[in-house]
């Protein structure tokens, strides 16, 4: 038998398939034009963005940097569309850009509306940088929230307005806005200490210094009833010790019968405690040292 060949398609036929591609693919592109020109048309946009809860931050700082972000499009569609406008995208981009926000709410209301409901990050403490300033207007300060970030730059501060907390500069990365304060392992705890080193004996305290090998610097503006002002004295401990040791070796110090003498002759000249040293208690007076071990 003879094997039967394909029929070859009609010259109509061919025309006829031509057609129906032609159809199918400019029916693609009218869907595909027809979605992206919808998309794209101001029906779709966000109307509004809306900033709550701001305090210190500027509004139009806000504004500016969501707008921004909304100008632009991604895939060829508008990132203000209301269907697919990416809030978390929103969310990552401001907490970068102003560090000072703790937390965010973003939401869209009405069908039209970006909210976005600002919460600051509160001034904790005041950390400086332990260096040598032409002018003490220099001097750089950042705030740091209740975790330890630095958020800001703080403006100068001259007397008791904030305890100022001094660490060492970092000669590898300058910007410091956005780091956390690592040079003390608790937060919560290292405060507590100081609260307890006020509250147990009659000192108050004005700066701190975190110095090299994990010393660390306590200036007194007040012991018992005398005031210092020209020259504080320091009390020095190092942070391999515990903070109930430093207490309690703080406390013996005081307790000392040589030093209550030496204190009550000379408290003027008090220049420091110093318990870093395991067993071993010094305390000094100036101009006359007067040391116990």
């Amino acid at each position: 038998m003879k094997s039967k060949r394909p029929q070859q398609k009609t010259r109509r036929e061919k025309k006829r398939s031509k057609k129906k591609v032609i159809i199918v693919i400019a029916s693609t592109l009218t869907i595909i034009g027809t979605f992206f020109y919808i998309m794209n048309h101001n029906v779709m946009a966000l109307k509004r963005v809306v900033i709550e809860g701001q305090r210190t931050l500027i509004d139009r700082d806000i504004q500016d940097t969501v707008n921004n972000y909304l100008s632009k499009s991604y895939l060829g569609i508008r990132n203000d569309n209301i269907l697919f406008v990416s809030v978390s995208s929103i969310q990552v981009l401001l907490e970068e850009a102003f560090p000072k926000i703790q937390n965010l709410s973003l939401e869209i209301q009405n069908g039209e509306d970006l909210v976005v409901i600002v919460g600051e990050r509160s001034a904790h403490s005041l950390w400086c940088i332990d260096q040598i300033y032409e002018y003490e207007f220099d001097e750089e300060c950042y705030f740091a929230d209740r975790a330890g970030l630095l958020y800001a730059r703080a403006p100068y501060f001259s007397g008791n307005v904030y305890m100022k907390l001094y660490i060492q500069p970092d000669p590898e990365n300058e910007e410091y806005v956005g780091r956390m304060v690592d040079q003390i392992e608790s937060f919560n705890q290292f405060f507590a200490f100081l609260e307890d080193l006020e509250e147990e004996y009659p000192v108050a305290i004005s700066n701190i210094y975190f110095d090299n090998f994990d010393d660390v610097r306590i200036e007194i503006s007040r012991f018992q009833d005398v005031l210092y002002t020209q020259y504080l004295p320091v009390l020095l401990y190092n942070q391999s010790n515990n903070y109930d040791r430093v207490l309690r070796d703080i406390g013996i110090t005081l307790g000392f019968n040589d030093f209550k003498k030496d204190f009550k002759t000379k408290a003027e000249n008090l220049e420091s405690i110093d318990v870093r040293f395991d067993g071993r208690i010094f305390y000094t007076f100036t101009p006359i040292d007067s040391e116990s071990e």
